[in-house]
């Protein structure tokens, strides 16, 4: 038996074998390990020596001779959703009643938090169309009914490009006549009356500049709001240039045609100042699912309505003369016998009773005067005013 040890120390052992088993006894305090072939312990016969680098270099080693190249390597994810939720979960399940309840209530907070911050960022996100509903170029003067005198009086201001009783919005019927069943089909395009001197050939995506005073330049936001009641897609419209062309309605005037589209951002209907009056006049606010209700091409005929005579292309004058001067209109023959020539009838326009000064033979039933006693009625029956400025600060 060979004995080694780190000191002087004595050990008194006792070895049996017996039966092809090794039996140890001894009085050491200290554990009995046995090393055999099956052991992560192994007994070397030999000094200590410190590994130099000449030792490790005298020896090659080839990393590819140990890789098994059938081997197929597969690569996949430690962590992922399901283990994550399955481990979380099963953590959870270890947890007293106190923690679970606390849990719960940050899991509350925390859907409070993100419901208070969604709505925080949807306040703040603001989409144009969601609240123009004007021209952006536009002041708003809201003080109720505005005076004839004072009206004229700022129309006459330096600051101030032109002025429109009212807030400006106008209703167009555009027509889709394609097919025989949706021959009388009609959409409404609302938008805010503005000047074409306003844009150029460069703010238009679509189309032209109008020529003449029945071609208008409509924006794509009132084409989209349009387009939101569907029946442009129900006959085969999905793209806003095939608007380009169509005929766009007031009743009691000439069709106009849509000839330009831009996108400004601005729900706006672009057209020639001459005929603003007229279109504020005789435009309708008709039922947004009303598609079939609106007269095309007709005359409105209802009584003591103030129309432009000029507007009448076949006026036939019978007795008397076209109204040149203001508050002077002309009536149906047919009303002789009660509105007597060179008199006054009860139609009040700005507490001022208009004068007949002429009948016509028409078949229409309208009351007809100059453009200025169209706009002085218009003002009469309207509350505030819109200004398009040339300066918004002079002009507030």
């Amino acid at each position: 038996i060979d004995y080694y040890s780190e000191d002087d120390k004595k050990l008194n052992v006792r070895i049996v074998v017996k039966n092809g088993n090794i039996y140890i006894d001894t009085n050491s305090k200290e554990k009995i390990e046995v090393i055999d072939d099956d052991s992560t312990l192994e007994l070397v016969n030999d000094t200590y020596k410190e590994i130099s680098k000449e030792t490790y270099e005298k020896y090659n080693f080839d990393f590819k001779e140990i890789i098994n190249n059938d081997i197929k390597l597969k690569y996949s994810s430690i962590y992922n959703p399901i283990t994550l939720l399955k481990a979380g979960f099963a953590k959870l399940k270890s947890y007293s009643v106190l923690k679970k309840i606390l849990l719960v209530g940050f899991f509350l907070s925390s859907m409070f938090i993100l419901y208070s911050v969604s709505n925080i960022a949807g306040i703040l996100k603001i989409k144009d169309e969601d609240f123009v509903t004007h021209n952006k170029n536009y002041l708003s003067l809201n003080v109720g009914k505005i005076d004839k005198d004072k009206y004229l009086e700022y129309e006459k201001l330096d600051n101030i490009n032109y002025i429109l009783p009212g807030n400006s919005d106008v209703t167009f019927k555009v027509k889709y006549n394609f097919y025989y069943q949706i021959n009388n089909a009609m959409d409404n395009l609302n938008g805010s009356l503005s000047s074409i001197k306003m844009i150029n050939e460069k703010d238009l995506i679509y189309g032209r500049m109008p020529t003449n005073s029945y071609e208008i330049v409509v924006d794509k936001m009132s084409i989209d709001k349009m387009f939101n009641r569907n029946l442009a897609l129900q006959v085969g419209i999905d793209n806003i240039e095939e608007v380009l062309n169509l005929t766009a309605i007031i009743n009691n005037m000439p069709d106009f045609k849509i000839v330009g589209i831009t996108d400004l951002n601005s729900p706006s209907i672009y057209a020639f100042e001459d005929v603003f009056i007229n279109i504020l006049s005789n435009t309708v606010v008709s039922n947004e699912d009303d598609f079939f209700g609106f007269s095309y091409n007709a005359y409105v005929t209802a009584e003591n309505k103030i129309l432009d005579y000029k507007l009448i292309s076949d006026l036939k004058l019978k007795r008397g003369r076209l109204p040149l001067n203001d508050y002077e209109v002309i009536v149906n023959y047919n009303r002789s016998y009660e509105l007597p020539l060179n008199k006054e009838m009860d139609l009040k326009i700005n507490n001022k009773k208009v004068k007949v000064v002429g009948y016509y033979d028409n078949n229409i039933n309208l009351v007809l005067s100059n453009n200025n006693t169209v706009k002085y009625e218009l003002l009469d029956r309207n509350e505030g005013i819109t200004i398009y400025p040339k300066d918004k600060n002079k002009v507030m």
